[in-house]
């Protein structure tokens, strides 16, 4: 007979709100949490460079925390399905654009504190991280011809860092 173990969570309290640790970054630098609460699916807040506590909302729900982590990586390890590129800052024209042609995903907060947007129209996808002078445009979809098209189809849209 096997005996029983019983997992258990760190748990902090912060601004009246209790989170529960379930994710840390492989440096321990930041920490996602659910918030204690009587949702089924409670909001998710990050925090980072713990201690001491730092804790900022994320995304408002657990679902769409797990959603938008798959969204993020589901091509990520195949090179011919990803492109990375850096370009300016995408500004509010720039999202006007994406959002006429595309689905807008959920946006939330990135580890580092840059904000990240998604988009997508079929198999396609777009991610872009702005931090505060440029940002980081991933494409990806399920067939190379499928992220060639994208890719050229958008990619004015980034104006190069020089």
């Amino acid at each position: 007979m096997c005996p029983s173990r019983r997992l258990s969570f760190k748990t902090y309290k912060h601004d009246g709100k209790e989170f529960v640790v379930f994710m840390y970054e492989n440096q321990g630098v930041v920490w996602w949490a659910y918030e204690k609460c009587d949702k089924d699916d409670p909001p998710i807040y990050i925090n980072f460079d713990p201690p001491p506590d730092d804790w900022q909302f994320e995304t408002e729900s657990f679902s769409v925390f797990i959603y938008t982590w798959l969204f993020d990586h589901i091509h990520f390890f195949e090179d011919n399905l990803f492109v990375l590129e850096i370009g300016k800052l995408a500004d509010e024209n720039v999202l006007n654009v994406l959002q006429k042609e595309f689905f807008q995903e959920p946006t939330s907060l990135d580890w580092d504190k840059r904000t990240r947007y998604r988009f997508s129209h079929n198999d396609q996808r777009i991610t872009i991280t702005n931090d505060d002078t440029q940002s980081e445009w991933t494409f990806s979809a399920d067939t190379s011809e499928s992220l060639n098209n994208v890719y050229k189809k958008l990619k004015h849209l980034l104006q190069q860092v020089s």
